[in-house]
């Protein structure tokens, strides 16, 4: 067999996602559609023009078409547009019962109420969805698909054959992950700019991804499992940096970017990861080669029976400062920005989520849609004064029939009901 380290320099960039190593121990990975999920996204679905265009969501689009205009269908519209993402509604999903039911049988995480609004809006948001799922008898719709669920399945196994893997991931960091791994597929939700995020942890034991749909380089939709920054081992990688303090999504990424380019390196020689990182995206992004120029610096000084972990002070300052979650060294990078500031509205941290706001709206002081992100996070967050600052500015910009309507929900929020009819 030719080995992989005999790939020429010039075609390691195409053939990075076909680095999988499988293993006898290899590390234990599910894939499933949960219809606790599935019954979200296709209120959500109703609400958005986008998506993957297939039978699949073409019949779900036909089966709940009459209830486009259901209240659940506005709720989570509503959501969307003050910026909460489809993980922080479906971590709700997850401490819930099977459809139609959707019983919560223990108290909801503190969480999972800040993220949606508080109780009476989760409250409410449930009732909504409960009488959605038995009106649209989502549950004979989930029966009747469950052969296009399994094609699902079989398709995200075979997409993580061909990536880089967690065992090699696993090698590199000199720690097994640990446990079950579950991904949550979400067919009838498009893939967007959404990254990776935890769902759910249990002592180590297990984890749940939520993994929406896209397309690939190529056209063809899929979980793109087989990609370098959507592989099974990138979201392992990203969830197993919790340990770092104080916690920084953006560093996690980047971390696991890095960790992924050095494994490169390991497989396919230098050459390949070079020339990796002259390529988009990491040609955009200058923080990412300062930390994996640096985790290469400490390779020759780890042994293997160390860990990255252990050697993570060593990472040379400028590398941990850019890591480390410092916004002045990190503004050109507008999506890790970004993945901040909504990992921190997931978890109802809102005023945290005003500081990487106001570094974007600094790069880009024209965007109206970011002056509303802020105004809501300000809102959340009980800061009034900031939140109508804000959204003066948005109107001063111009927004387009969206903006619109999104600052009138703020307005709504804020209870300045003369404002939103303004």
């Amino acid at each position: 067999m030719r080995s992989r380290r005999a790939v020429p320099a010039a075609c390691a960039v195409a053939l990075f996602a076909l680095l999988a190593r499988p293993s006898a121990a290899a590390v234990r990975l599910a894939f499933e559609i949960d219809p606790r999920v599935e019954v979200m996204s296709a209120a959500l679905m109703l609400s958005d023009s986008g998506g993957v265009d297939d039978e699949y969501s073409r019949d779900a689009r036909a089966a709940f078409a009459t209830l486009k205009d259901h209240p659940a269908v506005a709720r989570l519209a509503a959501l969307r547009a003050r910026g909460v993402s489809p993980a922080a509604i479906a971590r709700l999903m997850l401490e819930l019962s099977a459809p139609p039911a959707l019983a919560a049988p223990r108290p909801l995480s503190e969480e999972t109420l800040a993220a949606l609004g508080g109780r009476d809006a989760t409250d409410a948001l449930l009732a909504e969805l409960r009488d959605f799922s038995r009106r649209s008898r989502f549950q004979d719709f989930y029966d009747k698909h469950r052969q296009a669920y399994s094609g699902f399945v079989d398709a995200a196994k075979k997409e993580a054959l061909h990536a880089i893997s967690p065992e090699a991931a696993e090698a590199y960091l000199g720690a097994p992950f640990s446990g079950e791994h579950r991904f949550v597929l979400a067919p009838l939700l498009s893939l967007g700019g959404a990254q990776d995020e935890v769902l759910t942890r249990h002592d180590g034991d297990s984890e749940s991804f939520l993994r929406p749909r896209g397309r690939g380089n190529g056209g063809a939709s899929g979980f793109l499992f087989d990609t370098f920054e959507r592989s099974a081992a990138h979201a392992l990688c990203f969830s197993s940096f919790d340990w770092i303090r104080p916690p920084s999504p953006e560093m996690q990424t980047r971390l696991a970017d890095a960790v992924e380019l050095r494994v490169l390196a390991q497989d396919l020689g230098e050459p390949a990861y070079v020339e990796a990182l002259r390529r988009p995206p990491f040609d955009r992004r200058p923080q990412l080669k300062a930390v994996a120029e640096s985790l290469k610096a400490c390779e020759s000084a780890r042994p293997s029976a160390r860990t990255l972990r252990e050697f993570y002070p060593r990472l040379d300052a400028p590398a941990r400062a850019r890591t480390a979650g410092r916004l002045d060294a990190a503004a050109s990078d507008a999506e890790a920005l970004i993945r901040l500031a909504r990992s921190y509205q997931d978890k109802g941290e809102f005023a945290r989520a005003l500081e990487p706001l106001e570094a974007l709206i600094a790069g880009s002081p024209g965007d109206a849609g970011l002056r509303l992100d802020r105004a809501s996070a300000a809102a959340h967050a009980g800061q009034r004064e900031k939140a109508l600052a804000s959204l003066a500015d948005a109107r001063r910009l111009a927004p387009d029939r969206e903006g619109r309507h999104r600052m009138a929900l703020i307005l709504q929020d804020l209870k300045d009901y003369q404002g939103a009819l303004d």
